[in-house]
């Protein structure tokens, strides 16, 4: 008969240690998703030399004209969406970051298949009559990913001639 000697101690730690490890993997699998940029106290910056206004507009003229501004705003809207938004085409909860409610299902599906590039003309169409209202949000997104360099130089280019006469 084969004797088994059992230290008590030994499997009280390990049941302890057990424990600790199914409680951090638990709180890790039950943690909320964090997102790496937080667009709830966004404030919209002022490029150099332009007001709000200015580059709001630019923006919303970009986007509803050309068609990889469209493109490209939704992808980028689109990766501020948390990963459950992104799964069920739909928006969840007042993040202030991703689309809209009303815009999450559709936008969404043609972000979907941006990635894919299997978009059609008709899906580019609904983007630029959709996308500018998230104008705001991009050019925080801009800001916060220090891409205002480069949405400068495009201002400068746009408004050269018409410096004195801006309609803002």
């Amino acid at each position: 008969m084969l004797k088994i000697n059992w230290n008590k101690q030994k499997i009280q730690d390990g049941l302890e240690q057990l424990g600790k490890d199914l409680i951090k993997e638990r709180k890790k699998f039950f943690r909320k998703e964090k997102k790496e940029i937080n667009m709830a106290r966004r404030v919209i910056p002022e490029v150099d030399g332009y007001t709000k206004v200015q580059v709001i507009s630019f923006l919303k003229v970009k986007i509803k004209t050309n068609m990889e501004w469209a493109k490209n705003a939704c992808l980028a809207i689109y990766d501020q969406q948390t990963d459950k938004e992104k799964r069920n085409h739909f928006s969840m909860g007042h993040n202030n970051s991703g689309f809209g409610r009303n815009d999450s299902p559709l936008l969404t599906h043609i972000a979907c298949k941006l990635r894919q590039n299997r978009a059609t003309k008709e899906d580019i169409e609904k983007l630029q009559r959709k996308m500018p209202r998230y104008a705001a949000q991009l050019v925080c997104l801009a800001e916060i990913k220090n891409k205002c360099r480069g949405l400068k130089r495009h201002l400068d280019y746009y408004y050269k001639d018409n410096k004195q006469n801006m309609p803002f």
